[in-house]
């Protein structure tokens, strides 16, 4: 079996609602059934040997207790060394362990610290960032998605969809305005976490459009969400991130590289239908394609 801890939040819920494949997975939430003075103790503590239910909640340490040399443990997304150290001395130390990073390093110090303990507790280390794979020695894996359910007759009410936080990202949305000010843009610019939409919400917006927006960061070369919703939902992209053309699912004829292809080609590359991908391809970016490989 393999056991999956994930944040508790919408996008995350939403990907491990139920698998497509004959193994076993339980995928659980981390804070769902902690309450506060359990989350107290994750920050006071480096490690709890005992009482792992002050860290985790009941039902998490059960699970956690009955994993066997037969099962595997994935975390994803946390670095929090109190959580890793904890887990790693209250399970059975043959358990295969593995830990995901969707986010890219920034502070490298901090994070070599991290890694150099993450990896004592048996925790082989996956990042869905190329570049970042081969700055600090870790495993890659390629960004997934769960294919998504939108209403595909819905009225197309934009050309450009932009959702995301600023992230030193400004200049570029900010210039994206101007150069495509003839076309309908819905870019919505995310400043605090109390202007965040649901993942469905997201859903229905990507829905309505014609063409996604994708602007990764300084160094970013893996792929987000962005790339894989507009391959299954046959939408267009629009996106800075000038690896792209090295993934097999790469065609001109859907995807624009913002700062290598000439905009003064927009209106052809908007008016060209979309080429649908094969479903192997598609599949090699499914959620149920990427957890196979953390048995």
């Amino acid at each position: 079996m393999l056991y999956i801890i994930y944040p508790d939040v919408d996008i995350w819920n939403y990907m491990f609602d139920g698998f497509n494949i004959d193994k076993p997975v339980t995928a659980v939430p981390l804070n769902r059934n902690c309450n506060k003075i359990q989350l107290l103790f994750r920050k006071m503590f480096q490690t709890l040997r005992s009482d792992i239910h002050l860290l985790f909640g009941k039902d998490m340490c059960n699970g956690l207790r009955k994993l066997t040399d037969k099962d595997s443990l994935l975390i994803c997304d946390y670095t929090d060394l109190c959580l890793i150290k904890t887990i790693s001395a209250n399970i059975n130390p043959s358990v295969r362990k593995s830990l995901w990073l969707w986010n890219l390093v920034r502070d490298y110090k901090d994070f070599e610290k991290r890694q150099l303990v993450i990896e004592q507790c048996g925790f082989k280390i996956y990042t869905f960032d190329q570049v970042d794979a081969q700055k600090y020695n870790l495993n890659w894996l390629s960004q997934f998605l769960k294919y998504p359910k939108i209403d595909t007759n819905a009225s197309i009410s934009s050309d450009f969809y932009f959702l995301g936080f600023e992230k030193n990202r400004k200049h570029i949305i900010e210039n994206l305005r101007k150069q495509l000010k003839q076309y309908d843009l819905d870019f919505r610019i995310i400043h605090d976490s109390k202007e965040m939409i649901s993942y469905f919400e997201n859903m229905n917006n990507i829905s309505k459009t014609r063409c996604l927006v994708e602007i990764v960061q300084d160094g970013q070369t893996g792929l987000t969400l962005r790339a894989l919703e507009a391959m299954f939902l046959h939408k267009k992209l629009l996106t800075n991130n000038r690896r792209i053309n090295e993934f097999e699912f790469y065609n001109s004829n859907n995807i624009f590289i913002y700062g290598i292809d000439d905009l003064v080609h927009m209106d052809e590359f908007m008016s060209t239908p979309f080429q649908t991908m094969s479903e192997d391809v598609c599949y090699k970016y499914t959620i149920d394609c990427w957890v196979n490989n953390f048995f």
